[in-house]
């Protein structure tokens, strides 16, 4: 579970580092893997 989580964040991350993540969404995305 932990490398599924970690994963994930990381490739928030690098969208969100490429531009390809809005900023609106971003916020929604977190709370999304935080809080399933």
């Amino acid at each position: 579970m932990t490398a599924v989580l970690w994963g994930a964040l990381h490739g928030l991350g690098m969208v969100e580092r490429a531009g390809r993540l809005r900023a609106q969404h971003r916020d929604e995305c977190v709370a999304e893997l935080a809080c399933p």
